[in-house]
């Protein structure tokens, strides 16, 4: 029996975008701590539904993993293209003085 608290949910991970997150501390606390856990283990989220490591880890490994991988190519895409426009405008003078 597990209580994982906000670190492992049923389907899911805790949050890291909270001050003080690291994905990376939390996958390696999984890995390290969680993985080596009998499959049959019952884990018990600090709210939501029950499951057992075999389940989450499959889940962790698979959501988690490609969630955040296309998470982080769309904000590189956004932020390379607002520097882009950023740099264009600035360089084309796109932003003209009002006569009156």
């Amino acid at each position: 029996m597990l209580f994982t608290g906000d670190t492992l949910f049923n389907g899911s991970v805790g949050r890291t975008d909270l001050p003080g997150g690291s994905m990376d501390v939390l996958t390696r606390s999984i890995r390290e701590r969680l993985a080596i856990l009998p499959e049959s283990t019952k884990v018990y989220p600090g709210h939501g539904p029950s499951s057992t490591i075999a389940i989450e880890l499959g889940e962790v490994s698979y959501y988690t993993t490609h969630f955040y991988m296309l998470f982080a190519v769309g904000l590189m895409v956004f932020i390379i293209t607002f520097i882009i426009n950023l740099i264009s405008d600035v360089v084309f003078h796109k932003h003209t003085k009002v006569q009156a």
